[in-house]
């Protein structure tokens, strides 16, 4: 494995490749495929009006459609039916990694480029109705997605090292996405206690294309030597499975209220997955009968892999409600163990994140919410191009509506009520991105080598609106 290079580019290396013709672009194909998405930052999106107001902080008090999600617990208080809809309005992610690509030339100079994707998404992010059915129960079901992401990375490295002349170019587009659905049930057998429960079915999908162009030319016109290289990947994988969601809440003194909830390790039932490998080389050497052509092709079917994907995880939070129903405020803290299963590439190391927010009355029908949160990267080490390990720490704040509608006599409730949600969310990340070295110092004898090593003090940054609808009945 390759140690850390620092932010100039600088690396220190593995042992180096410097091999000709179709065994460098197969070598590069070591380390470049996408693995699973199991590992990452947990939660990238809010799931509820509550959790986009107090940055996610709503183990103790939730008490939307959200619990269906963050504490089913939560779904014991609640007496009205509830239907809402949430949605990622607008999400904006810059991720750039300055020498994110380099090339090493004869002479001993190096050339850097930076990778960057820029891309706005719109996505629904959750949708979930509840019942209340009597005697302190509620059901519910729900489908949210709290894993999506879209990345489209290219960089170009274009120069020349003494008598060579070079064009590399580096194009990898991905699209993750991770989806739970499934029932909930919360009961509320006493007053100040409720527990509850959330069985869901998980559904993961991943697609990567990886292409590499290298093209170089070496000598003088007479006695000149082209080598190209080409390698194309494209892989996709699809993820079925599951995970349980259990909780309480419990208001030990009065207004104050604690939370707890387990979630157990999210297990793969079936997984489908294929992968395309397109490997060409072709080197032109001066004279008769010099020159080398190679192809290989491979579309083999990756084996299903079953078990864990994912660690258990358990959540704490304490809150104190307003007094007269203005609001509450809510911190919390996460913490999951490690998880390390080597035949899935799968290392995540022992990781906690924490909360805090209010959400606060400042009108009749009117609730104003602030929040803070933290979405640690749970990766051990970054060691797949163009993978990278981000901590991110972010600001929410946003505003819900109310908008109460009277029914006529005769009807079973009262009004209908009408929600909506506007949020906004900022995140700063920052960490470590993996860097692909290639080594053209002996481009003149046709030999191409790489290297796969870490680029730090990488800061990404992710600005998102909320939308937000509900009817309560």
């Amino acid at each position: 494995m390759a140690r850390e290079a620092d932010a100039r580019g600088r690396s220190s290396r593995t042992p180096r490749a410097c091999l000709s013709g179709l065994v460098v672009v197969g070598a590069l194909a070591v380390g470049l495929p996408a693995r699973e998405a199991a590992a990452g930052n947990r939660e990238t999106n809010p799931l509820s009006n509550e959790a986009a107001l107090a940055g996610g902080a709503v183990t103790a008090l939730g008490r939307d459609t959200g619990t269906i999600y963050y504490n089913p617990a939560g779904l014991g208080a609640v007496r009205r039916t509830q239907f809402n809809l949430s949605t990622q309005a607008g999400q904006f992610r810059a991720r750039i990694v300055p020498y994110a690509a380099v090339a090493d030339l004869p002479g001993g100079t190096r050339d850097a480029a930076t990778l960057s994707s820029l891309q706005a998404l719109v996505m629904p992010s959750s949708l979930a109705v509840t019942r209340h059915l009597g005697r302190g129960v509620t059901v519910g079901v729900g489908y949210f997605a709290p894993d999506y992401d879209y990345y489209d990375y290219n960089a170009v490295l274009r120069g020349a090292g003494g008598t060579t002349e070079y064009d590399a170019r580096v194009q990898v587009d991905g699209w993750i996405y991770r989806y739970h659905a499934g029932p909930a049930i919360g009961w509320q057998p006493h007053p100040r206690f409720r527990i509850g429960m959330t069985l869901f079915g998980t559904y993961g999908w991943q697609r990567e294309e990886t292409r590499i162009w290298i093209d170089t030319a070496s000598g003088t016109p007479e006695s000149r030597t082209d080598a190209t290289r080409t390698y194309d990947y494209d892989s996709k994988r699809s993820v079925f499975g599951g995970e349980v969601v259990v909780g309480l809440q419990w208001e030990f003194v009065k207004n104050l209220h604690l939370g707890l909830t387990f979630r157990t390790p999210r297990f793969v039932a079936f997984e489908a997955s294929r992968s395309y490998e397109l490997n060409t080389s072709n080197v032109d050497r001066p004279g008769d009968g010099d020159d080398e052509y190679k192809f290989e092709f491979d579309d083999s079917p990756e084996p299903s892999a079953r078990g864990r994907v994912a660690p258990m995880r358990l959540t704490a939070g304490v809150a104190y409600a307003l007094p007269r129903r203005r609001g509450w405020i809510s911190g919390e803290m996460d913490y999951s163990p490690g998880l390390k299963l080597s035949a899935r590439d799968i290392n995540i190391r022992p990781l906690w994140n924490v909360r805090a927010g209010a959400r606060l009355r400042t009108a009749e029908r009117l609730y104003f919410g602030i929040g803070v949160f933290s979405d640690r990267d749970d990766e051990v080490h970054t060691h797949k191009f163009p993978h990278f390990r981000i901590n991110y720490y972010g600001l929410t704040t946003g505003v819900e509506f109310f908008s109460p509608v009277r029914l006529g006599k005769g009807e079973r409730a009262r009004s209908i009520v009408f929600s909506t949600c506007i949020a906004v969310r900022y995140s700063y990340g920052q960490g470590s991105a993996a860097q692909i070295a290639f080594d053209l110092r002996d481009a003149p004898a046709g030999n191409v080598g790489y290297e796969i090593g870490t680029v730090n003090r990488v800061a990404f940054h992710l600005f998102a609106g909320h939308l937000g609808m509900g009817t309560y009945f």
